[in-house]
Order: C-alpha cells, then structure tokens, then sequence
C-alpha cells in the first residue's frame, strides 16, 4: 500500500527531522521495500520454525504436565533446554539463530510480537552515540528489522546501564538486581508518556529485559578471546604429544608380545629333519650324540607344552587388549 509507506515515511522524516527531508524520505522509501521484500522470506523462515518446534513443544507440554513436584520441576525444565537446543540444530548463522529464539521464546510463552535489538556504538559529528539497531523479530514485527532506537528514546535504555554507569552504590544494586522492564499498559500510567512508538500507538504490555553474551563478530571480542584460543591449541597439542607417547608405547609393546608369540610358535614347531640339511654336517652329528645320551622326559615336555599354551592364551588376551586401545 503506496499510502501508508508514504504516511509512515513522512511521519518518520518529520520525527528524525533530517537537514535534507527529500533525500531522507527517499532512501526510507528504498529501506521500506527492502525490508518488505525480505519480511515475506523471514515470515517463510518463521512458519518453517514454527512447523519444526510443534514436535518439541508437544515434548515440553507433556514434561510440564506430568512434571508436579520440585524435584520434577528440574527434569521438565531439563527437557525443555534439551527441546531447545534440538530446535537450533542447523541453524547456520547468528540472525537465524536469533530468528529462532524469537520463535521459540513466542511460542513458549504465548505472544506474537517478540524482537531483538542489539546496543551499539556509531559515529555522531566528532562523538559516538550509543543506540539500539533491532536485528531479529517474529513475522508480526519485521517492520522493526533496521530500525534504530536512540538513547532519549522511550525507556528500553534504562535495562541496557551497566553497573558501571551508575551514579553510586544503590543505583549499582538497583541495575544488578533489576535487569528486566515491565510495562502493563503502554497506553495508561506514567510510563505511557515515555513509551517509544515506531509505527503507530498501540495498546498492550512491554516487557524487555538485556541479555548478554560473547560473540566473533566485532574486533574486541575476538581479541579478547586469543588468550583463551591459545590455552586451548597449548592443551590441544599436550594431549596430542600425551596420546603421540601412549601409542609409541602400545606399540612397542604389541611388538614384544609378537616377538614372544613366534618363539612360542617355534618351540612348538621344532626344524624338520630335511631343514636342517643346511646347518652343516658336524651339527647334525652333534645333536644325533646328545639324543642318544640323554633320554626323552615326555612328562617333562608335556609339561613345558602346557605352560607354553598357558602363556600363549595370556599373551593373546593381552594383544586384544591392546589392540581396543589402540
């Protein structure tokens, strides 16, 4: 509707009050269309999460249902987490992760209009200005999708202080154990006047609260993070030194227990006569003296034979030991 783009886009200009208004409300035209155009892709994506959470949330209604005391309380939320983390499978980058979490936490708590704004810092004159660009949102709210959200600007900002932006010590406490807004009327009360409308006032509730996690996507995180990736190659290459020196060792010692093994053979296996033909003549004479001198103990050499199959079953329970280590 050419209309209402036009209204909303005058509406804005007239908000923004931009030096050069023509120029301003063309290229919000330009963003308008684009955001259109990729709101009808995001709201495919939703309603293909939305079909790929049914299956879990039937799992998480059925845990919280059977789940009535304390102690089952943990395994339904345990159930839950693992739902959630089945859900995300696949998931290839962070604004379709973001999408997601969007979905799911709608769908897990029953409302239709849930967005992401991410804080950021950006150029203002010689200065930088800190702002809130909103980069993730359900089908119902990709009109947000690029919309910036200054720090005079309705009272989202108040969730995003840190601690060390407080002024003293109990506005620190009052950041850390309040880091959530709710609203319950965005129309009524003293906090409707400075509630922030980017399309049109509505009624309802707001509720926002500041989530906060660690990320490659800026310079500083990764920076930050190199110590811990070379703690991490450190330990890599000890464990792989540690499982280097363990197979050296299983090695040598699947070579003794072969080594072992062949003289076993060998003894059980003693040279055939024609064998020997090739030992030379006076060896021969030799050992035909000391057969006829000594007397073949049969018990003796039962009993060697015994004890070399004993220590053959031993040898080979050990080599298929070593053998699932390796």
């Amino acid at each position: 509707n050419v209309g209402v783009a036009l209204a909303e886009g005058l509406a804005d200009t007239i908000a923004q009050g931009p030096p050069d208004a023509v120029d301003y409300l063309g290229k919000w035209l330009l963003n308008y269309v684009r955001l259109q155009k990729e709101s009808k892709v995001k709201q495919a994506a939703d309603e293909k999460a939305k079909a790929d959470w049914k299956p879990y949330a039937a799992q998480e209604e059925k845990a919280m249902k059977v789940c009535s005391e304390k102690e089952q309380l943990e395994d339904a939320k345990k159930a839950k987490e693992e739902a959630y983390t089945k859900f995300l499978e696949g998931v290839k980058d962070r604004s379709e992760l973001l999408d997601r979490f969007c979905v799911f936490l709608g769908e897990s708590i029953g409302v239709d209009s849930v967005y992401v704004g991410e804080k950021q810092e950006r150029p203002a004159g010689e200065a930088t200005e800190e702002i809130v660009s909103y980069v993730a949102s359900t089908a119902s709210q990709r009109f947000m999708l690029g919309r910036i959200l200054k720090k005079d600007q309705g009272t989202t900002f108040n969730i995003l202080a840190k601690p060390e932006d407080a002024g003293d010590e109990g506005e620190e406490k009052k950041v850390k154990e309040a880091p959530v807004m709710c609203i319950q009327n965005v129309m009524v009360g003293p906090d409707a006047k400075k509630t922030f409308f980017f399309k049109g006032a509505n009624t309802g509730a707001y509720f926002a609260t500041a989530l906060e996690y660690k990320a490659f996507d800026s310079f500083e995180n990764f920076t930050a993070a190199l110590p811990a990736i070379e703690e991490i190659k450190k330990a890599a290459e000890e464990k792989q030194k540690e499982i280097d020196e363990k197979k050296e060792e299983l090695e040598k010692k699947m070579k003794e227990i072969e080594d072992e093994l062949a003289k076993l053979d060998e003894a059980d296996n003693p040279k055939k006569e024609e064998d020997k033909k090739e030992e030379g003549e006076e060896a021969r004479k030799e050992e035909a003296e000391e057969k006829k001198e000594e007397p073949v103990d049969e018990a003796k050499l039962k009993e060697e034979k015994e004890a070399r199959d004993k220590r053959r079953q031993e040898l080979n329970t050990e080599k298929e030991a070593l053998a699932k280590e390796t």
